[in-house]
């Protein structure tokens, strides 16, 4: 008898139908860019602007002094630091309410464009 002892996935998925048109309108694309920075790019915490106090004490708060040195090169060249998380626990049910939050972003955007037809992502 063979027993697993490394990482064992639990595979399932939901469908969905949308209708759209072929191309996607300006207000989709913006829709997408916001979406996206809200949502996969973490939280400002830090820009070119900030003090050295304010440096500082984020990277202290955050415990991210094993990558100061990084971000204040970053600093230094005119790039704000994001931070975020991914948490794998309830990766399933994130991604779901990840695609439902989106549509609803796209069809806010362009209702014109986009209709949702069934896209209830529960199991």
């Amino acid at each position: 008898m063979k027993v697993r002892t490394d990482f064992i996935t639990n595979s399932s998925s939901s469908s969905f139908i949308v209708a759209r048109k072929n191309e996607l309108s300006d207000k989709q694309k913006a829709a997408i860019i916001q979406f996206v920075e809200e949502n996969f790019l973490g939280e400002k915490i830090l820009s070119p602007e900030s003090t050295e106090e304010e440096i500082t004490t984020v990277i202290e708060n955050e415990s991210l002094e094993y990558d100061e040195k990084s971000i204040r090169k970053a600093l230094k060249q005119g790039q704000s630091i994001y931070l975020g998380y991914v948490a794998y626990d309830d990766g399933e049910y994130r991604m779901s309410d990840l695609f439902q939050d989106f549509w609803k972003a796209f069809s806010k955007a362009d209702n014109k464009n986009f209709t949702q037809i069934n896209t209830e992502l529960d199991d």
